[in-house]
């Protein structure tokens, strides 16, 4: 009787050799062996086109061995594509890449080279790193002076592509009065617009007012009116600084 082999994919894969062979080393090692790989590998045209130079194909590539999605974990690897990619003015890359550095993480830890990827990748108007450096202008951290005109801009562009956690930190320009005049119904509007965003920090913090407002209206419902008292006036009045504990 003809006994028929059939030849793993990741053989098949390591039978390409060149730039894919040494990406998929640990892999080919173990499907020569007749072993089971432990992680699929990534699919054959992302390695390909990331080895043709696609920037989208070697950020995908960088995430994976960054966070050990599809190949065993590496670092290093990891950096090396995001490189490649942020070479090409990918954004996306760009990020990581100061994330990457920050930390130390798959190559030398550095400040500075940190500092403009993520400067970078605001340029190229990425909602992530406009946040981002937003808040470091409105803490005035890691290095940058405090400057919350930088701040407010920066979150207006990211909110203006739809980034939640950039409109919701709008409002709490608003409500606290941080380079804005403060206004409680202005930061409601923007908590509102981050909440139908998806932002679950906005939605908290509406309903956390909401709850301020109802034991608020308690005393006053079971009290008398005063005598010659007017209209009420709306909690949600402008000027008023912090009507909640700060998030």
């Amino acid at each position: 009787m003809t006994h028929t082999t059939t030849r793993s994919p990741f053989a098949t894969l390591c039978g390409y050799g060149g730039g894919l062979l040494a990406l998929l080393v640990p892999l080919c090692v173990a499907a020569e062996a007749g072993a089971p790989s432990a992680l699929p590998v990534q699919p054959a045209d992302t390695i390909g086109r990331a080895n043709a130079g696609d920037p989208v194909a070697q950020y995908n590539l960088c995430q994976s061995y960054r966070k050990g999605d599809g190949v065993a974990q590496d670092s290093t690897l990891a950096f090396g594509w995001c490189s490649k990619s942020a070479q090409q003015a990918h954004a996306p890359a760009m990020y990581v890449l100061s994330d990457m550095t920050r930390k130390g993480e798959g190559g030398a830890q550095n400040e500075s080279v940190s500092m403009e990827y993520l400067v970078k990748a605001s340029k190229k108007q990425f909602p992530p790193a406009q946040y981002e450096l937003g808040r470091l202008y409105e803490d005035g951290a890691r290095g940058l002076k405090k400057d919350m005109y930088q701040a407010r801009t920066l979150y207006m562009w990211a909110s203006g592509q739809g980034y939640a956690p950039a409109t919701y930190r709008i409002g709490t320009l608003y409500e606290y009065g941080k380079g804005v005049r403060p206004s409680m119904s202005a930061a409601l509007r923007w908590y509102q617009k981050a909440a139908g965003m998806g932002d679950e920090e906005a939605r908290a913090r509406l309903l956390a007012y909401k709850q301020m407002l109802d034991e608020q209206a308690k005393p006053r419902a079971a009290a008398p009116p005063a005598q010659g008292a007017g209209t009420s006036v709306s909690p949600a009045r402008d000027n008023r600084q912090g009507a909640l504990p700060p998030p």
